[in-house]
This record gives C-alpha cells, structure tokens and sequence, in this order.
C-alpha cells in the first residue's frame, strides 16, 4: 500500500507533491491542536516530510519540513492554558525544523543511494550499455506497446569479428576500449525509445521500434561503417556482422526476435563476416 502511494506520489509535479505535503501537514497540526498541548504529535510529522523528501526535489521537501517545524509550536502555543514565553515556541520551532530538514536531507541521500545502486544493476559496468536483463525488460515493454498500437519493430544483433585477437594479441585492456567505443557509437543517435544493450562478449542487441526494413537500412550501414573506423584507427582488424529482423507485428516472445535476428547474424558470418543480413520475418518464423 505505501509503495503505491509513494509511486503515485512520484507521477506528480513538484508543485502538486509540495501541495499535498503541506496538506498533510495542515491536517496533523489539526488534529495537534484539538487534541491539546498534553499529547506529543512531532512524530506524526515525519510522514509527510518522509513522503515528499523521497518524490520531490530538495526545495519542496525542506519547505514541508519548515511548515511541519512552524506549526507544532504553534499548535502547541494556540492549544496551551497558561501563557508560555515567547522564546519557547521559537526555540521548538528552530529545534524541530532543524531536525524535520536533517530527516528529509537523509531521506533524499537515500534514494539518490538507491537509484544509484539501482542504475548500476540495469548497467553493464564496461560499456554503460544495458545488460542483457534489463534489454529484456525494456524490449518487453516496447513490444507490447507496438502490439497494442500497431508499427513495426527491427530488433538488431550485433557480434564483433576479430575481437578475440584484439583481446589475445593486444590484451583485454583495448579489447576493452573497443567494445566501449562501440556501445558510444551505438547509442550516437539513438532516439529515446530505441533500447540498446550488450548481450555478453563482443554481443550487442538492439530494439528499434517503429522502425521497418528500409527505414532500418541506412543506420545499420553507418553503423557497420563507424564498427570499421574504429578498428581502422587502432589498428586492429575488427568488422561487425549484423543480423537486422523486421517484424510487421512482433511476437508476444522477446526471445522469439532475438532468435530471429541471432539467426540472421550468424549467416551474415557465414557469408563471409563484415556484412549486414536484412529481413522482414513473418510471425509463423518468429515462433520456431
């Protein structure tokens, strides 16, 4: 229930998030007053300041831990029998706003900590390109949403050629630095429904979605071309064969476009290697 509000809260504006904070607080300091100066309500406080800090930027959240600050002293100064010195509601309101500020500074540090941990599991730590999990996720997504909305999808594999002799006769070190610089090149023009990911090894997929055969073509071609000037620069004889399948209307399978473009990648290698193999698959194909 409470991920639920927290990823609703997460959906809205900083200017809705910071209105529904400070109605809340609104709403405890209420309930504060009516029920007296005798009843300690500070903690209550703490699940707005939480809520807000966790969804909304540093501004917004240190406003609903200063409003949260402000009205418990004043709740309590309004609600009090005997009159109290004027020092006092000053100094709660200074100590309580102070701490409110400090729970929603550590609250922000931990969900930076864990989107960060977070984005780290999506990413191949080399390359910056998504690992082979999150291609999966994210390829799923996009091929429902072409099946719901019509469109085709080209899904793209991409296998290095000569990359083990980079790694044998130059060392893993500019092995490296090739498959870097070609996920970079990879991801030059990508748009933002394009999904990019490194399968393993010299193996990277791509999703085009909303992307038939021709429309596919002259990418795939200045992409082998870049795999080429990248090789040809350090001196290496590395090429790239691709395998490009071009769905009218994807399976409901994400393996069963792989296999596809996996397919016509190995007979891109078997022509000879540094070449594009391009097809449009009909959707008997895609399920063998």
């Amino acid at each position: 229930m409470s991920m639920t509000i927290m990823e609703a809260l997460d959906k809205r504006s900083p200017a809705s998030v910071l209105a529904l904070g400070l109605a809340a607080v609104g709403v405890i300091a209420a309930i504060d007053y009516a029920t007296g100066a005798e009843l300690a309500f500070s903690v209550f406080y703490l699940a707005p300041i939480i809520a807000v800090a966790w969804v909304g930027p540093p501004a917004v959240a240190g406003t609903v831990a200063v409003a949260a600050g402000l009205a418990f002293p004043v709740s309590d100064l309004l609600a009090a029998d005997e009159t109290v010195a004027v020092w006092v509601p000053v100094w709660n309101f200074a100590v309580r706003s102070g701490t409110y500020l400090v729970v929603a500074a550590l609250t922000r540090a931990l969900r930076r900590a864990l989107d960060h941990e977070r984005d780290l599991a999506r990413i191949d730590p080399l390359t910056g390109a998504l690992n082979a999990r999150s291609f999966f996720e994210l390829a799923e997504r996009e091929v429902a949403r072409s099946r719901r909305h019509g469109g085709p999808v080209t899904v793209v594999y991409l296998d290095l050629d000569g990359f083990k002799e980079v790694n044998d006769e130059h060392g893993h070190s500019a092995g490296d630095e090739v498959l870097k610089e070609v996920a970079s090149m990879l991801y030059t023009g990508m748009r933002p429904t394009d999904v990019v990911g490194r399968l393993g090894g010299d193996e990277f997929a791509l999703l085009l979605p909303d992307t038939d055969a021709p429309a596919a073509t002259n990418p795939l071609n200045r992409m082998r071309a870049a795999v080429r000037t990248i090789a040809d620069k350090r001196g290496y004889g590395v090429s790239v064969s691709v395998g490009a399948a071009t769905f009218v209307r994807p399976p409901d399978d994400v393996n069963a476009l792989l296999r596809a473009a996996d397919g016509l990648m190995y007979e891109a290698k078997n022509a000879g290697k540094d070449r594009i193999v391009q097809r449009t698959v009909e959707p008997a194909e895609a399920r063998i």
